[in-house]
């Protein structure tokens, strides 16, 4: 867990990515928070889409939204588990 701003964000790592889950956007439909070094995407899990990017190239884009395809079930389950604890 990361702690920031007084929020807690649970994180889980899938190679050089850390997938985070802010705590004040659960409400929000299910999605992930991607950061590698100052890089940072935001990504939809249903379907998996980029929403938002910040420094990625379009072929580390494409890897990551691989990646989140293949988690995508334990994403979601993941998700809103930390949904139903708000």
């Amino acid at each position: 867990m990361v702690e920031d701003n007084g929020y807690t964000m649970p994180s889980i790592y899938i190679g050089p990515y850390r997938i985070q889950f802010f705590e004040y956007d659960l409400q929000e439909k299910p999605h992930v928070h991607v950061w590698r070094e100052n890089q940072y995407a935001k990504f939809w899990l249903t379907p998996v889409e980029l929403f938002d990017n910040n420094g990625y190239a379009e072929h580390e884009l494409n890897k990551i939204e691989r990646l989140l395809n293949k988690e995508k079930n334990n994403l979601l389950k993941r998700f809103r588990k930390e949904q139903k604890k708000r």
